[in-house]
């Protein structure tokens, strides 16, 4: 028996964020800079999304291109710029403020999506954003910095603009297969991060975990999470990306020895019984959301 589109929508979009809850982790144990990160895993995004578009539309990949529209572009642009400041932000600022932003995603995206699209939020969403920005809050709470990096927070702001704009002109397309934006958006990273790289040389060590971040976490991730605006409305797929905040400090613990924080751990009780609520609602009262 097929699922609904809107537990077909969670589904995809909660399998692709537990993947990419591993990118700011990887970010980490990669000792390059910004410059050169953003550049290598931008390459590796464009081969594994181009290899998984070509897996997953065979002869029909040509016809994505060719119907690659103005919005796709758009969505490519605020992809590329989202990822750029998130691997910026990783190097400037602490994790956990970088996922304060990251957490801000659904507010940026429910402004956007009412603005562009139209779209009115239910009563129980705002309740579940809410709900689980609160839960953020006091997941970083005790791990703000006291003198904080001005640049660094701005670049985290721009993850979060960026993010809801992405998520938002995802739904506006509403394209057949988003294989050909996500491909678009790493060309784009690496063509803006080129005049820049005056010595790009990955040190050997930090190898392992660019390919594994660039050919399989991204690709990956953000190839299930591009499917959840076709069920979800824009605000609703991107509250789910909340759990990045959640899984992120386990890897980092498991990865890092980062131990999560009594606050840390209430946070994501916050957070995951939120999205869970918000889940149980719609699966009970939501109807499809046309394709």
């Amino acid at each position: 028996m097929p699922l609904p589109d809107h537990l077909k929508g969670v589904a995809i979009t909660g399998a692709g964020v537990t993947v990419l809850s591993l990118d700011a982790p990887l970010v980490r144990l990669i000792e390059a800079d910004a410059v050169t990160t953003a550049l290598w895993r931008g390459v590796l995004m464009a081969l594994g999304f181009a290899a998984l578009a070509a897996v997953q539309r065979r002869g029909r990949l040509w016809a994505d291109v060719r119907a690659f529209g103005r919005y796709d572009l758009l969505a490519a642009m605020a992809f590329a710029s989202g990822n750029l400041c998130f691997v910026i932000g990783a190097k400037l600022i602490p994790v956990a403020n970088l996922l304060l932003f990251v957490a801000c995603t659904p507010l940026a995206t429910a402004g956007m999506a009412r603005l562009l699209l139209g779209e009115r939020l239910r009563p129980s969403t705002l309740i579940a954003i809410l709900g689980a920005f609160a839960g953020i809050v006091v997941l970083v709470a005790g791990e703000l910095r006291a003198e904080a990096d001005l640049i660094g927070h701005l670049v985290g702001l721009g993850v979060t603009l960026s993010s809801g704009l992405f998520f938002t002109l995802l739904r506006r397309a509403r394209s057949s297969n988003t294989g050909p934006v996500l491909v678009a958006a790493a060309a784009i990273v690496v063509l803006a991060m080129l005049p820049f790289a005056w010595a790009p040389v990955m040190p050997m060590a930090s190898v392992p975990y660019m390919v594994l971040l660039g050919l399989v976490v991204i690709p990956v991730a953000f190839t299930l999470i591009a499917q959840g605006p076709r069920y979800l409305p824009a605000a609703e797929a991107s509250l789910l990306m909340l759990l990045e905040t959640v899984f992120g400090p386990v890897w980092a613990w498991l990865l890092l020895s980062e131990l999560p924080s009594p606050a840390a751990l209430f946070g994501g009780v916050l957070v995951l019984g939120s999205v869970a609520g918000h889940v149980y609602v719609g699966t009970r009262a939501r109807p499809a959301v046309p394709g």
